[in-house]
This record gives structure tokens, C-alpha cells and sequence, in this order.
């Protein structure tokens, strides 16, 4: 399902905080390409250019934000953005030995790895890969908020360069088991701007600069099409194909024609019974099945009045009917979900109880009167939040909306820009839940960790204090090598959510098929919104013993904001066990010229799954299925585990890239 993603707002003034961007230092690098400048029909297609049909290319492709995820990030990410390990698709982790030439421990009190950077690592506009790169990862992933995989980068303590920027050691707060998770997907710090929101903006169109195989060379959202070129300053073996031409097909008929299209063809579309029947109507597709990197999940929001207890959390989950949710957003009656990372179980998602909920609710002192749920006279209310723009995050919010009208709970759903999302409205209790998309690859303990280990008190500051953070890091006065933190949640005042769920759906349904054009109504009607009488919502900031307002911090993996000492310390537990494993031991593997890739554990955390259950987080929703189809002509791709395959897979799918090629 197509998602037309909301971008971050750029206001002069704002008073978000966010984390500090750092330039590089480069004498007169070349300019690197413009993306978007010009249409796809201006760029010359070699004849052998191979074809790649998606049935999502939506603006934003920053695979570090919750917003962007997505089939379409995970390609282009693939193909344009380095990692210093990278996992694939048999579950190892592997050094991308094409940037990192080996890993050494240089200290042990504290922690510290040595990464050596090929010296001739280089992004596609001549910058060097180096310390800063990596710095800016640490910096803005772990205090953006919005962000997925923070866990890891929240143990480092410092970033320092040696051997001209070439030689990187990155200091722990103690032994971290699973630092090859890190440094994933490195972005170009030099292009990524020194604003407040170039983290979430810069990627809109591809990454300005490729540290990968390809790099891109056109964008047109319009049409739908991207192209992707042989990046001639990629250091590494080149790639065989000399361009990819990424297409959207946005329903079944277009995909036929694509489909039909007299040049190479590797489709990944969603898996559904017409989709293959196209593709077998077609003929001549070898095809297969994989599961999908993210899964869409209902994470409820402990900050919210009431659902501070398991309880009434547990009594609404019951009421959850998720194979409808699932059913609906993909048109495929037989659906799954995946209970990562508490497990690496894939199963049919959960029926609503409902017997059980009315039992849950009636023991809370809830009673039905005149068909609605009240206690103490006052309806039970769920206001569920979700990014505006993502089609497939309020068609799930409003089917569960659906749900809990028919059982006697008022509910809606509240579009929101990520910013007033988890900026605002999650921290401080405005929305009851969050439906958005969350990865289901990685490793499980790692991703338990960012879920569900409470904030620090300590990242909240007073208005005061947030104005001099703002000021520092605007004017570049903050300590580099303190460890940053989450950023405080600075949105005070929002619009309040239309009280009809099928108001809002119809109003998506008639969203622009452009995105550009989509992103100008959107912003024309922000703008009329801003000049109008229409009420906001001040968000009810808590106070300090001073009187004075109290920021709560924003929100990212933790979307819950939930703050549980036995969960805390069963993840203490569960750490300590992957420490004694060896996990995080160096081995071969981390310095051999050509290594293989290093079995990693499942380290599933049982004690903490156990508490989260009993805690009622989150309801998975829905696991996408990818339908992966080659024609004749095109070579090269590795199908994953025969015709399906059997756990869930992110950018690794696309691994292959550089040696695909036109038969």
C-alpha cells in the first residue's frame, strides 16, 4: 500500500530540539548530484539498463526514521548507503570489508574498537568516508526522535579519528555484545545541512551522495520513477549492471505493463492473489515469497490517562480484531505477524476476546450504559496517533478504531506530522496508542533493549534549559564528545483530531497521486490551519518543585514510554548472558581480507518476553509478505531460502545488487 510520508517541517524559529549536524571538513569537493532536478525522461537508459518494479516509491528514504521504513527504503538503501556490517539473508553478520578493512579492540577499561576505513573509501561526490560519518550516526540516531535501532549508539561514549580520519576508535560504556549492529546505512554528514531537520529531510528524494554500488542519478516522485546510475567513484569491484531503473506500479495494471516490458525485470511487490496472478498471466517469472522487514503495530501509550495500567491496556488489546487489520491493508485473507523480538515466531495474528475484554473492563469499574463503556460517568475514550500520509498506518488505526466502536469505546484517530507525533502528542499523553511500522529483523535482544528499557528521567529539561541547548546547537557551542541524549518533546501546542475515523480515511482516499503535489496541499492547508480560529490543544506540560514547565523527552524506539523495573532488570539479565556467550568476541572474521559471514545467536530475552506480555505493550498487526519475481533476461539475484522464505528480511533481500545483471 503506497505511502505519501509526512516531512518534517522546516520552520525558521522552531523550537524543536534536535541533534547537532556536523560538516565535514573538505577543501572544494566536487558538487555532488542533484537529485530531483531534472525527469527521468532527460537522463539517457543504456540499452541493457535493468528494470526494478516496486509497488511503493514514496518521498523519504531514511532508513534510520520509523516513518520512512519501508520496501522501497530498503532497496535504495541497499544500493546507495555503506555499512560497516552488513547482515544477510542466512541471519549472519558480515564486515563489509570494502569499508572496513578490520575491527581490533584497542582498551578493554573502558571498551573501545578500532575500525580501519579502506583509504580509498569514498562518497560518489570524492568526500572520504570517515570519522564524521560515523560521528553523525552516533549523534543524531540516538537523539532524533522518531528513530529505530538508538539502543546500540546510546553505549557510546566517544567518537575519535587517528591516521587522517581513516582509523576510528569508538569508546563504550562497557562491554556492548552487539556493536555489529552499529554503523548501519551511514549517511554523507557533509551534504546532510547544519538546520534542525536535515536529518529528516535530506533523504526525501535518495541520498544526496552514495557511499554504495550506484548512486542516484534522477528522481521523479510524480511519475514514479528513479535512476539509479554505476557510481564511477565506488572504490569497491563495480557493479555489473551499468543502471537500474526502479518504477513504480501502482495497481495491477501497471504492474502488468511493466511486467511486459521488453528489458530485465526483477519485481518486488506486495504478495497478494492478484499480484500473482498477474505475474503468472505474464509468464516467464521465476518467483518467490519473502517475508517483509516491518511490521505494523499498535504500541500503547503508558503516558496516557489510564493506561498507565496493564489492565485497561490488556482489556483493549483483547478487543483488537488484527487479522481484519491485516486483511484489509493488504486485500490477502491469509495474513501474519511476527512476535519479534520477544521471539522469532511468525504466526496468525491474535483474535479479539471479546468475553474476556468486557470481563477486564467490568473488574476496572467500567460499566455499559446506552452502549458505551463509562466509568465514574465519563467514557472510556481511545484516541489512536498516526503519521500523516502513510495510507497503510490509518487504514490499520482506523479498522481498530472500527473495533472499538462496535464494542461500545469512543474512538478516533489523530493525523500528526512526525514532529507533533512524537514530540508532543506521545509524550505527553495526548493519544491513548500509536499504529506505526516497526523492524522485525536484527537482533531480538538488541531491539528488546531500545523497546522496552525505560528513558532516563534525567533527559528532561525546562523550557529554559531547552532554549540554551537550542542556541548551542545552533550556533555549534555543544561539548562534541558529551553523549547525547534524547531530545526533549518541545511541542506545546496542536490541533485536535476530527472525531470521524471515516472522515479521515475518506479524506486520505483523496490525497493527490503526486506526492509533491500531495506535500503542497498538505503544507497549504497547515498554513490556512495556522492563520484560522479552528481550537488547538495546549499539551499539558508537568511542572518541577520551581513551578517552573518540565519537557518530558521525546519519543523513538521506546514508544510506550514504558518505565518497569522488573523488565529493566531482566534485560540487565539478558545482556549479562550475551556478554558471557562471547558474542561480542572479535574474532578472524573481524580483520581476515575476505571474511565469512559470523554466526549470530537469536538471543531471544524469555524472562523479558514473559514481563512485556503481562504488560500489554504493543498488538502486532500485520507482517508484509514480498512477491519477488525475475524475468528470463535478469540474473544475478539470490532467491532467499528456495520459494519462501521463512524469517523475516530488511535491505539484506537486495544484497546481491552488484552482481545483478542483463542475461
Amino acid at each position: 500500500m503506497a505511502r505519501n510520508r509526512s516531512r518534517w517541517p522546516l520552520r525558521v524559529g522552531a523550537v524543536a530540539i534536535l541533534p547537532v549536524l556536523l560538516a565535514a571538513c573538505v577543501a572544494d569537493p566536487p558538487p555532488p548530484r542533484v537529485v530531483g532536478a531534472q525527469g527521468p525522461a532527460s537522463v539517457p537508459l543504456s540499452a541493457d539498463a535493468l528494470s526494478v518494479v516496486v509497488d511503493s516509491l514514496d518521498q523519504g528514504f531514511n532508513p534510520h526514521l520509523r516513518s520512512d521504513l519501508g520496501a522501497d527504503t530498503e532497496l535504495l538503501a541497499a544500493l546507495t548507503l555503506p555499512s560497516a556490517y552488513e547482515r544477510t539473508a542466512d541471519g549472519h553478520m558480515q564486515r563489509n570489508s570494502d569499508l572496513i578493512t578490520a575491527v581490533t579492540q584497542v582498551s578493554e577499561q573502558p571498551f573501545t574498537l578500532r575500525y580501519d576505513i579502506n583509504t580509498s573509501a569514498q562518497w560518489s561526490d570524492g568526500v572520504p568516508i570517515g570519522v564524521e560519518d560515523f560521528r553523525y550516526m552516533w549523534r543524531n540516531v540516538s537523539t532524533f526522535p522518531g528513530t529505530v535501532g538508538v539502543t546500540g549508539y546510546r553505549h557510546i561514549t566517544n567518537i575519535t579519528a587517528g591516521a587522517g580520519g581513516k582509523s576510528i576508535d569508538v569508546t563504550f560504556d562497557g562491554e556492548y555484545p552487539q556493536w555489529r549492529e552499529l554503523f548501519a546505512n551511514l549517511l554523507p554528514a557533509h551534504l546532510m545541512g547544519d538546520d534542525a531537520q536535515s536529518f529528516a529531510n535530506v533523504l526525501a528524494q535518495g541520498a544526496p551522495a552514495s557511499g554504495g554500488p550506484f548512486t542516484v542519478e534522477s528522481a521523479d516522485m510524480g511519475i514514479g520513477q528513479m535512476v539509479l546510475a554505476r557510481n564511477d567513484r565506488y572504490w569497491a569491484e563495480a557493479p555489473e549492471a551499468e543502471q537500474i531503473v526502479i518504477r513504480l506500479a501502482r495497481d495491477q495494471g501497471t504492474l502488468g505493463q511493466a511486467a511486459r516490458a521488453n528489458s530485465a525485470k526483477l519485481v518486488s511487490v506486495t504478495d497478494s492473489e492478484t499480484n500473482r496472478l498477474v505475474l503468472d498471466t505474464v509468464g516467464g517469472f521465476e518467483t518467490a515469497r519473502a517475508l517483509g522487514g516491518d511490521q505494523l503495530t499498535l504500541s500503547w501509550n503508558t503516558s496516557a490517562e489510564g493506561l498507565e495500567d496493564a489492565r485497561l491496556r490488556s482489556a483493549l488489546s483483547n478487543m483488537v480484531d488484527a487479522a481484519a487489520v491485516g486483511q484489509i491493508v493488504s486485500g490477502t485473507a491469509d495474513t501474519k505477524v511476527a512476535d519479534f523480538p520477544l521471539s522469532g515466531d511468525v504466526r496468525a495474528p491474535q483474535a479479539p476476546e471479546i468475553a474476556e475484554a468486557e470481563t477486564q473492563l467490568e473488574e476496572l469499574g467500567y460499566a455499559r450504559r446506552g452502549g458505551t463503556w463509562q466509568k465514574d460517568g465519563r467514557p472510556l475514550d481511545v484516541t489512536l496517533g498516526v503519521v500523516a500520509g502513510d495510507e497503510a498506518t490509518l487504514v490499520a488505526a482506523s479498522t481498530v478504531v472500527d473495533s472499538f466502536r462496535a464494542e461500545g469505546v469512543d474512538a478516533r484517530v489523530w493525523e500528526l506530522s512526525d514532529e507533533n507525533l512524537y514530540s508532543g502528542a506521545l509524550p505527553y499523553g495526548l493519544v491513548s496508542g500509536v499504529v506505526t511500522w516497526s523492524p522485525v529483523t536484527g537482533n531480538p535482544l538488541t531491539a528488546a533493549d531500545g523497546r522496552y528499557r525505560c528513558v532516563p528521567e534525567t533527559a528532561e529539561r525546562t523550557p529554559s534549559q531547552a532554549r540554551e541547548e537550542i542556541e548551542d546547537l545552533v550556533n555549534g557551542d555543544d561539548d562534541e564528545n558529551a553523549s547525547p541524549q534524547l531530545a526533549p518533546a518541545t511541542v506545546t501546542e496542536l490541533q485536535p483530531p476530527s472525531d470521524s475515523a471515516s472522515e479521515e480515511v475518506g479524506e486520505a482516499s483523496t490525497t493527490p497521486a503526486d506526492p509533491e503535489a500531495a506535500a503542497e496541499a498538505k503544507e497549504e492547508d497547515e498554513a490556512k490551519a495556522e492563520g484560522s480560529d479552528e481550537p488547538v490543544i495546549s499539551v499539558p506540560l508537568p511542572t518541577a518543585q520551581s513551578g517552573e514547565p518540565v519537557l518530558r523527552s521525546a519519543r523513538s524506539s521506546n514508544l510506550s514510554g514504558i518505565c518497569d523495573d522488573r523488565i529493566d532488570s531482566a534485560l540487565d539479565t539478558a545482556q549479562r548472558g550475551a556478554k558471557a556467550s562471547g558474542l561480542g568476541a572479535l574474532g578472524a572474521a573481524d580483520t581476515a581480507p575476505r571474511p565469512n559471514g559470523m554466526p549470530v545467536a537469536a538471543n531471544y530475552p524469555e524472562e523479558v518476553g514473559e514481563l512485556v506480555t503481562q504488560a500489554s505493550i504493543e498488538v502486532p498487526l500485520f507482517l508484509g509478505e514480498r512477491l519477488i519475481g525475475t524475468s528470463p533476461t535478469f540474473d544475478g539475484f539470490a532467491f532467499p531460502g528456495g520459494e519462501t522464505s521463512t524469517h523475516p528480511l530488511g535491505r539484506e533481500l537486495y544484497s546481491t545488487a552488484d552482481s545483478w545483471r542483463t542475461r
